[in-house]
């Protein structure tokens, strides 16, 4: 005989159907585009579905164990590392440590792209030889080699033949649990036609090359980095996420706000600890932009729905505060201020783009910057 559950806990199974549905009909839609476009964002939409495969396996483990056994668990301890990721640089430690995690990349891929391309040649192209691969998607950059290693992990093997197999892993967990779900939820169906080939572009740089295009002072440019992970992250949720997942469900808003939440958090740290080491007029005139606009302040204020939103289940305290009979949009609404899922959505859509543009703004990245590193694809 089934469990019966709470209501609580009923709710956040159907939650966990309700996304799978929607993750499902993404990756039909992503297999269904030509293959050099799967072959750019695929790893991205790999490390965005691991927040969702983590945390619905989580979920379910603990109220129905029923319907998590039926998954391999080592599945999700492979994908919990990128679930962590998704926090990005909350604290000074978790920064600190990214940027070392990043500049031991940058060591490797120098490494990499060396003996790859330069093989016999003068040492002398070791001076112009990249070590950064930038991807990008109607002129906006959605992924680095750096970005993609580091979400995914560094210690992952990136062989086609293991990403491939990741891939499919990651989908047949996706397809069973959207199996599960008795009542199939209207998804809509993206054309895909904004992510066809003719609006990418791919590059091969010197990181250096970017880091140095930041207007931090020399003491904080190594912060550089950091705001390169949070540009790819949200260029990507807004270029990517949102043209694959469903617009009017909630499996893109929970994604959306989860990744702007963290997003602004790590903003606002950063922003800590470079004021108390000292911060020149364009630092301060960049973190007021994108820390002090309210959209990205009301946002910030938010971790009781983030809370829910990341782990499908309400704590006691949240629970009380629900009406009898609520459902996932009720939860949403009340955990939000009262604020309606229109209004979140506009604001996570402002804060996003106010936060990208301001990046960008602050890297002096314009459409045809690295026009001449262009890769033909």
């Amino acid at each position: 005989m089934e469990k019966d559950y709470s209501l609580n806990e009923t709710q956040a199974v159907v939650a966990c159907l309700e996304d799978a549905v929607v993750f499902k009909a993404a990756i039909l839609e992503l297999l269904d585009l030509p293959e050099l476009t799967i072959s750019l964002i695929s790893l991205g939409f790999i490390s965005e579905a691991a927040m969702f495969i983590v945390e619905s396996y989580d979920c379910l483990k603990i109220i129905a164990p029923d319907k998590a056994a039926i998954f391999d668990s080592t599945l999700v301890d492979e994908l919990r590392i990128m679930r962590h990721r998704a926090k990005l640089l909350e604290s000074r430690k978790d920064i600190n440590e990214v940027i070392e995690v990043l500049l031991e990349i940058e060591k490797n891929e120098t490494k990499r792209y060396r003996e790859e391309r330069m093989r016999g040649l003068s040492f002398i192209f070791k001076l112009i030889q990249p070590d950064m691969g930038l991807t990008k998607l109607d002129g906006k950059i959605i992924t680095s080699t750096h970005s993609t290693i580091y979400f995914l992990s560094p210690n992952m093997q990136f062989s086609s033949e293991y990403m491939k197999d990741l891939g499919e892993k990651v989908a047949i967990y996706i397809r069973k649990l959207s199996d599960l779900a008795s009542s199939k939820k209207s998804v809509n169906i993206i054309d895909g036609k904004f992510l066809k080939n003719e609006k990418y572009k791919v590059f091969d740089i010197k990181s250096k090359n970017i880091i140095k295009r930041s207007s931090f002072q020399s003491n904080n440019n190594r912060y550089a980095r950091a705001l390169l992970l949070i540009l790819t992250r949200l260029n990507y949720t807004k270029l990517v996420t949102s043209n694959l997942l469903d617009s009017d469900s909630h499996a893109l808003l929970r994604t959306k706000f989860i990744n702007t939440f963290h997003a602004v958090s790590s903003l606002k740290t950063l922003q800590a600890i470079i004021r108390k080491e000292g911060s020149l007029a364009l630092e301060n005139d960049f973190f007021k932009e994108v820390c002090s606009e309210e959209n990205a302040k009301w946002i910030s204020k938010q971790s009781s729905l983030r809370n829910f939103l990341t782990h499908y289940l309400l704590d006691e305290k949240q629970l009380k505060r629900m009406k009898p009979d609520f459902n996932r949009e009720d939860a949403i609404y009340t955990l939000g201020g009262e604020v309606a899922i229109d209004e979140i959505i506009r604001r996570l859509d402002f804060a996003i783009e106010n936060i990208t543009a301001n990046i960008e703004k602050f890297f002096n990245l314009k459409q045809d910057t690295f026009q001449f590193n262009i890769i033909e694809i």
